[in-house]
């Protein structure tokens, strides 16, 4: 089992009001790995303080300009599910309130990785990531339509029916 995080001894961990600067701190996918299933294991030792500063982290890290890449490599099935579901989570909190922040490129290509990450959570039967991607796409949609997107809808269910995935048109077409 990993080691727990430690605590005021690193750079990397935010203290009290200073969350404000998290974009500029650069976690390690490892680092960030371990403040998720540190916050989340059942069989933590954590203090209250220690907890509540692990979920200050956590919810600085994934406003933060870093979740647009680490949300992906959590979203990676060798991962534990709580991880897996954090980049989930970060994934969907960055569409709904920071999709500014990508150009119409990046959203197009967000656009088909967000699919491609959705129908292989579908096959899987992983509901809870599965959930959070749809409600991901959902803002993705809603946030592009109709200024940046007039068929939005017509092009998901079109991507959807031609779809080589069996699963997919046996279950949500």
């Amino acid at each position: 089992m990993a080691s727990q995080t430690t605590f005021n001894s690193s750079p990397n961990i935010i203290n009290g009001n200073d969350s404000k600067n998290i974009s500029a701190i650069n976690y390690s996918i490892e680092e960030i790995e371990h403040i998720i299933n540190d916050f989340y294991s059942p069989t933590s030792q954590l203090t209250v303080p220690q907890r509540q500063q692990l979920n200050s982290i956590l919810e600085c890290l994934q406003y933060s300009q870093l979740a647009w890449d680490f949300s992906w490599k959590l979203l990676n099935t060798n991962k534990s599910p709580s991880v897996q579901f954090f980049g989930a989570v970060a994934l969907c909190n960055k569409i709904s309130k920071h999709l500014s922040e990508l150009d119409d490129n990046q959203i197009q290509q967000l656009f088909q990785q967000l699919i491609q990450r959705l129908v292989f959570y579908i096959s899987i039967n992983s509901k809870q990531i599965t959930i959070k991607l749809v409600v991901a796409l959902g803002h993705l949609i809603l946030n592009m339509m109709p200024d940046k997107w007039k068929n939005g809808i017509t092009a998901i269910i079109t991507l959807f029916t031609q779809s080589q995935n069996e699963f997919l048109i046996e279950h949500v077409c």
